[in-house]
């Protein structure tokens, strides 16, 4: 099946104007620093949210997606040390605080991720031990 032909065209053109408005909100930032920003969020975006082509995630999805990112999908599946998961912490901070700022989230969703990013992913490992304990 052709990607034009899959729901995940428009989330992906959706998201491409997103990394705009966030590069936009970088400036000042090293180049080298804005690029880590731009690449931890893109995979966030365009891999990890567009993974299951059957049900792919929006960017707005992705608020509630946080923890199952960072508490199982980049220690299990990708196997991503602990500075880069901070990284990814700070980016994805960043990101939907830019995200709000635009409008593209309400405040209430943006602290729903300032939540899910000081926890690490902790409620959903917690979860996942009560499930397999």
């Amino acid at each position: 099946m052709l990607i034009e032909d899959l729901p995940q065209k428009s989330i992906l053109q959706q998201n491409s104007s997103y990394l705009h408005l966030f590069e936009l909100d970088l400036h000042g930032l090293a180049p080298k620093t804005i690029k880590r920003h731009l690449q931890n969020v893109d995979f966030f975006l365009n891999t990890y949210l567009l993974f299951d082509e059957a049900n792919p995630l929006s960017m707005q999805d992705g608020v509630n997606a946080i923890d199952d990112f960072l508490g199982y999908f980049l220690e299990e599946k990708t196997y991503f040390t602990d500075s880069t998961k901070r990284s990814f912490v700070t980016s994805l901070r960043k990101f939907y605080k830019s995200m709000a700022k635009h409008g593209k989230i309400t405040p209430e969703q943006y602290e729903d991720v300032v939540e899910s990013l000081q926890d690490g992913g902790a409620e959903y490992k917690a979860l996942l031990k009560d499930l397999y304990e």
